[in-house]
């Protein structure tokens, strides 16, 4: 894990881009979520919501869900959507394969499977591989935001903090609200600002108006 960390930074032009995403009523459609869990048959997270959303902004942006080996850039079709899990034996990156065919609890069952198996050290052999796009959520931990670093040859990783109640303006009116940071390091090589700035865009949207999400 560490060679490849070390050499993810050398072989790559890496630049991280973040915005302060109101998350209000992502967390409120959650909880309605949760009050129907009995029906679901899940108790559904806020990271599979940020996963959902990010699997709907890789559908619509595909040039960030691809892989570069430096010379050849592929494309993918198929969302094989890594997961960073932290396990005591250290950092594991299982991948849930065509995340983009999955319902929002059919998407947190996968999720949930091979993250237990990460930290049990039961992951089957080859499913940590062949992931197009990684997401890393630290929202459980005192940490706002961070640079991740890719995970080669993705070329791109998309990172979100915890949600924290902070003073906001809402139609020119200070309230209330809860606000996460969320952050994109991508391959510079392959992704360009304006790329970037689309994506953060339209994941904004999907997280501020959270039934579209599912939608």
């Amino acid at each position: 894990i560490a060679k490849n960390m070390f050499n993810s930074l050398q072989e790559m032009a890496q630049c991280t881009a973040a915005v302060e995403v109101d998350v209000t009523e992502l967390l409120d459609y959650r909880q309605k979520l949760v009050a129907n869990q009995e029906y679901l048959g899940c108790k559904v997270t806020v990271n599979d919501l940020l996963a959902m959303a990010t699997v709907k902004m890789l559908q619509k942006h595909p040039t960030a869900n691809a892989t570069f080996d430096g010379k050849t850039l592929f494309v993918h079709s198929a969302v094989n959507l890594s997961v960073a899990v932290a396990a005591e034996v250290g950092l594991m990156v299982p991948v849930v394969k065509n995340a983009q065919r999955m319902s929002l609890v059919e998407l947190h069952n996968a999720m949930s499977d091979v993250a237990v198996r990460a930290r049990d050290q039961k992951l089957k052999g080859g499913e940590q591989a062949g992931g197009t796009f990684t997401i890393s959520n630290v929202g459980m931990f005192p940490i706002d935001w961070s640079t991740p670093i890719i995970n080669p040859p993705q070329v791109a990783i998309m990172g979100f903090g915890r949600a924290v109640k902070k003073m906001a303006v809402v139609n020119d009116q200070p309230a209330v609200r809860s606000m996460m940071t969320m952050y994109l390091t991508f391959d510079h090589r392959v992704i360009d600002g304006l790329e970037v700035g689309r994506v953060m865009e339209d994941m904004q949207t999907l997280l501020c108006n959270p039934e579209l999400i599912t939608a």
